[in-house]
């Protein structure tokens, strides 16, 4: 995991429009997207789809949350890639009564959900 032990963490923020909890921090859960939209510039980058176990992903929010975060904002190309993968992300959250603000400011699409 990061060292966010070593950041002024209390400095970060979000845009003011959407932050709701200061600190705001940011996580990649996974990178990449297998859609191929011809509006987004991921497209020349390939589509692959690179993600992190449910189980890290929870350790690695819960260890924000140690360190003081109030608000994390998941920065994934596309976080709905894998729903069943999405959907233990979530019951973990649940199995461990994490309690927090989470935004997903892109990697959603109506169709994966």
């Amino acid at each position: 995991f990061p060292a966010w032990d070593l950041f002024e963490i209390h400095k970060y923020r979000g845009s003011s429009i959407a932050e709701r909890r200061r600190p705001v921090g940011s996580l990649e859960t996974s990178r990449g997207c297998v859609f191929n939209c011809c509006f987004c510039n991921k497209k020349m980058y390939g589509n692959s789809f690179r993600p992190k176990s449910a189980i890290r992903v929870v350790d690695e929010i819960e260890h924000m949350l140690d360190v003081g975060f109030k608000e994390i904002r998941i920065q994934d190309d596309m976080f709905s890639t894998n729903i069943k993968r999405a959907k233990a992300i979530c019951d973990e959250i649940i199995k461990r009564k994490l309690k927090f603000f989470w935004t997903l400011f892109n990697g959603i699409r109506v169709d994966s959900v």
